[in-house]
């Protein structure tokens, strides 16, 4: 008679190395999940070394086979008008760092258009793309907030709204008063600003922005002085403009044409165009009328259009880098995307999970609100991703069931710093453990912090869980409190084993207080 032993996903999980959860998605195909070639062979190697039998062919639900390499990710990117370079040059970016991770993307252009936006929008999330940036504030911003509670988003603008979204800000104001001394410390007081439809309107405030700025720096800057800034606008029909940038030339080479034209205006010294595209328009105006830049006339813009380093006179002209913006808004979004996934990836162990996270940006209702949903009754886990130090660190008392345990990732290390290596180096001088005192002792106390959420009263029962190597060495274990001297040792392979048991034990003990009163 022979015995044979049914092999489970544990055991591959302790011959691979590999946690239950990663066995678990990698054997079901799980889709939208990707490990590394190296975690999948060690896990798809047990698994036969061991005899586990598996599928090579879809699941009845539909999921498809498992992949080893990373299945196409998108990210959608919303330019107002990729023909203009400060948008494309953004996007491009974007598409260089999405690249090396294993992203394609797709370029949207909205015209600056609420309806297209909102329409776009929709379109993307019924694609079921893994993140979105906008790289000019949105004209919906409202309806773009409660996409941002479900899916990773990024903009890139001025923040000309107070609706709660990832902002990678430009400041165009900064932009303005840059530009505004510049011309002042040339000795310029007579100048005329060129501009498009201006307004405070979300799809125009970045040249009111840099108007306002021009002229509350020319105030401050000459008090004593006499100046002029002269404004001037061409109300262009706004359908129009959104879907052809190169008016924006037109416009500059019209209206200054008509300040030079008007006497009014001969003493003029220096042209500020609301972006390179108008100053370039200003710079032939001004050739043609036969003066010389910038003997005669000085011709500033913004953004540093590539042209602008092509024309046989340089344009003077304020750097957005563009490419580091892109660069910082796919870091971002990549991190989110990365969020994501980890939260989806906790319904594949068979439970029902709740998950919520604490993110940088949260207002004091958010965070009001995320503390909350710990005291709510539910009938699901609720699994709470937070910053070690932060508002979970001390002064929150919830007891009984409303938390059971704390995965505590990392030593809570703070970033080296000058300040942090004087207070090092002042130590190690006077015979003592420097880093210790810098680093260790800080680090550590947010790991007591936040573990010492987890028993707040007599009947709390909880697990601490402390995942990071160097808790293993002596002085990182001299800073824990006396109650944890019957501490356990485990590994991934173990961990969930030696937790079923502990809350096993917890409930038979439990049962037994319970007969005998």
């Amino acid at each position: 008679m022979s015995y044979y032993k049914k092999v489970t996903l544990k055991d591959i999980a302790n011959d691979s190395g590999v946690s239950v959860s990663s066995v678990s998605m990698i054997l079901n195909k799980r889709e939208g999940v990707s490990f590394s070639n190296e975690t999948v062979e060690k896990v798809l190697s047990s698994a036969k070394k061991l005899g586990y039998e598996i599928s090579s062919s879809p699941k009845k639900n539909g999921t498809p086979a498992y992949n080893t390499q990373r299945s196409a990710k998108y990210i959608a990117i919303f330019c107002p008008n990729i023909s203009n370079s400060y948008y494309s040059t953004i996007a491009q970016s974007i598409e260089q760092a999405a690249y090396q991770k294993g992203f394609k993307t797709l370029i949207i252009t909205t015209f600056r258009d609420e309806a297209l936006e909102k329409e776009f929008l929709q379109d993307m999330i019924n694609l079921h793309v893994s993140g979105i940036v906008f790289t000019m504030m949105p004209q919906c911003p409202p309806f773009l907030e409660k996409i941002a509670k479900k899916y990773p988003v990024i903009v890139i603008g001025d923040k000309t709204t107070d609706i709660d979204l990832n902002v990678i800000e430009t400041s165009n104001y900064t932009a303005g008063v840059l530009m505004a001394e510049h011309l002042y410390e040339l000795g310029h007081r007579n100048i005329a600003f060129l501009t498009t439809t201006i307004g405070k309107s979300l799809s125009l405030a970045m040249r009111y922005q840099r108007l306002k700025a021009i002229q509350n720096t020319y105030k401050k800057l000459c008090m004593n002085e006499p100046y002029n800034i002269i404004v001037k606008e061409a109300k262009i029909d706004p359908e129009l403009e959104r879907k052809n940038i190169f008016l924006e030339h037109g416009v500059g080479y019209q209206l200054c044409n008509e300040c030079l034209d008007d006497r009014n205006l001969a003493n003029l010294t220096a042209f500020i165009g609301n972006n390179d595209m108008v100053s370039y328009g200003i710079m032939d105006a001004i050739l043609k009328k036969g003066y010389q830049i910038p003997d005669d006339f000085s011709v500033c813009g913004f953004d540093n259009d590539f042209a602008s380093s092509l024309l046989p006179i340089s344009l003077t002209t304020v750097e957005h880098y563009m490419e580091d913006k892109g660069k910082k808004a796919f870091d971002m979004i990549y991190e989110k995307i990365q969020e994501k996934e980890e939260l989806e990836a906790f319904p594949a162990l068979g439970h029902r999970i709740t998950c919520v996270t604490q993110s940088q940006s949260m207002s004091e209702k958010d965070r009001e609100e995320f503390l909350n949903t710990f005291e709510e009754e539910r009938k699901e886990s609720l699994l709470g991703f937070c910053v070690m130090g932060g508002i979970f660190s001390e002064g929150i008392d919830l007891t009984e069931d409303k938390l059971i345990g704390a995965v505590i990732v990392g030593t809570g290390l703070p970033q080296v710093c000058r300040e942090r290596e004087i207070l090092k180096d002042y130590f190690d001088q006077h015979g003592q453990r420097g880093f210790d005192y810098a680093y260790l002792y800080p680090g550590m106390n947010k790991v007591l912090q936040a573990a010492g959420r987890v028993i707040r009263t007599d009947e709390d029962r909880g697990v601490i869980l402390l995942l990071d190597d160097r808790f293993f060495d002596r002085r990182y274990q001299e800073t824990f409190p006396r109650e944890w001297e019957n501490q356990r040792s485990c590994s991934l392979g173990n961990m969930a084993e030696q937790i079923e048991e502990f809350w096993k034990k917890e409930k038979e003990e439990a049962q037994t207080v319970r007969r005998k009163e």
